[in-house]
């Protein structure tokens, strides 16, 4: 890596982190686009800087920054955090120990997400933007219903 040689994973990755970085800067507001990001970084492995011609950031936070900029960055940010901050609030006013569960099932599952995003984009196949956002309504629909549930049996008596 000193000497500029990317050829093995963790080199790639430092590079394409390096590289979304650079593509940020050039469009902080709204980001280069998919294709564009995708294009530059088979440029890189034409020039051999990198092994192979990758088609994301392997990270999801810097591959929305350099795709989608600031606006695309918040958007995934935000699909993290308003969750999360859904769980934390319902954990603390739970009502009972199954409430309580959803909400810890929902941070870690979150938390999971958000940190396997720091070395790849997970979001790239549907298959994993769906399951996150299936289990993520599920649980957070679990915890609507529960609470309402708690709060109707509570005002009868």
């Amino acid at each position: 890596i000193e000497q500029k040689n990317y050829h093995s994973s963790i080199g790639t990755r430092l590079f394409l982190w390096q590289y979304s970085l650079q593509q940020f800067q050039q469009s902080p507001i709204y980001g280069v686009g998919t294709k564009q990001f995708r294009d530059g970084i088979c440029q890189q492995h034409e020039k051999g800087l990198i092994p192979t011609c990758q088609v994301h950031a392997h990270n999801i936070f810097l591959q929305f920054l350099a795709t989608h900029g600031l606006i695309g960055f918040f958007g995934i940010l935000s699909s993290f955090l308003i969750p999360l901050m859904f769980y934390i609030k319902h954990l603390y006013r739970r009502v009972d120990q199954d409430i309580a569960c959803y909400c810890m099932t929902g941070m870690c599952f979150s938390l999971y997400f958000m940190i396997c995003g720091l070395t790849d984009f997970l979001f790239f196949t549907a298959f994993p933007s769906m399951l996150y956002f299936l289990i993520t309504v599920t649980l957070m629909s679990f915890i609507k219903i529960k609470t309402n549930v708690n709060t109707i049996n509570t005002d009868t008596f």
